[in-house]
C-alpha cells in the first residue's frame, strides 16, 4: 500500500512541458527528474521552484511575439514600434494596472482551489492539494497540512518604523504620521495594495508546498 503522503509528490510533478519558465523567462531544471531526486524530497526546493512555475504568470504580447520578460518586450516594442500587451490566462490586456488586478484574482483563485477539497459526485474521488485520490484519510491529512501552511502565512501593515497587523490602524498610523502604509509578506514589503494580494497567495501557496514535501521527506525517512 503506498503511504498516505506519497500521493503528495505527485503534487510536486505537475504534468507540462518538462522544463518551465518562470516570470523572469529563466528556464527552470526537469520536474520529473529533479522531484524523484531523494535530496529534492528531503529539502523541497527544485519541487518547491516547479511547482511555483504553475501558478499563474504576467506573461507578455509584442505584435504576433509572446514574451515572459517584461525586458525582453520593451526592447522589442522599441524596435518594432508596437505597443506592449499583457497576458493573464491567456487573456491580453492593454493596460499594466488592469493585468495585475487579473493576475491577483487567478493567483487568488488556483491557491483556493489547491487547498479547498472538492469530490466528484460521480467517481467519488476528491481533488486536493493538487491531487485526485479516492482515499478520503489521505485527503483530510493533504487538506490539513495545506491549510496548517497557509494560515501561518499572514499580512501585516508597516508606517514608518511601525508594524501592525490590524489594517484599521496601519491607516490610522498612516494618516497621523503622513507617511505611506506599506503591506509585509514575511520579508518582502510592497506598497501595492494589488502587489500584496499577489504576494501573499504565492506565499501561501509555497508554504504549502513546502509542508506537503517536508511531510513527505518525513514520511520515507528511515524509521530508527
Amino acid at each position: 500500500m503506498k503511504s498516505i503522503l506519497s500521493i503528495a509528490a505527485a503534487a510536486l510533478m505537475l504534468s507540462a512541458t518538462s522544463t518551465a519558465f518562470a516570470a523572469d523567462g529563466q528556464a527552470q531544471c526537469d520536474k520529473e527528474q529533479c522531484c524523484a531526486s531523494k535530496l529534492a524530497k528531503a529539502d523541497g526546493g527544485c519541487c518547491v521552484t516547479s511547482a511555483m512555475a504553475e501558478l499563474p504568470q504576467l506573461a507578455f504580447k509584442v505584435g504576433d511575439k509572446e514574451l515572459c520578460c517584461e525586458a525582453s518586450a520593451g526592447a522589442v516594442a522599441k524596435e518594432t514600434d508596437s505597443p506592449v500587451q499583457y497576458l493573464v490566462a491567456k487573456k491580453a490586456y492593454e493596460d499594466k494596472n488592469k493585468a495585475m488586478v487579473a493576475l491577483a484574482d487567478a493567483t487568488e483563485k488556483f491557491v483556493a482551489e489547491f487547498a479547498s477539497p472538492s469530490t466528484c459526485n460521480v467517481s467519488g474521488k476528491t481533488t486536493v492539494a493538487g491531487t485526485t485520490t479516492t482515499c478520503s484519510v489521505t485527503a483530510g491529512k493533504l487538506a490539513s497540512i495545506t491549510k496548517a501552511a497557509m494560515n501561518d502565512v499572514t499580512l501585516a501593515y508597516k508606517v514608518g518604523d511601525e508594524q501592525c497587523s490590524c489594517p484599521t490602524q496601519a491607516a490610522s498610523l498612516a494618516k497621523s504620521s503622513g507617511k505611506d502604509k506599506q503591506f509585509v509578506i514575511g520579508k518582502e514589503v510592497t506598497s501595492c495594495s494589488v502587489d500584496a494580494r499577489i504576494k501573499l497567495a504565492r506565499a501561501k501557496y509555497e508554504a504549502a508546498v513546502k509542508a506537503l514535501a517536508k511531510a513527505q521527506a518525513e514520511e520515507e525517512a528511515p524509521k530508527s
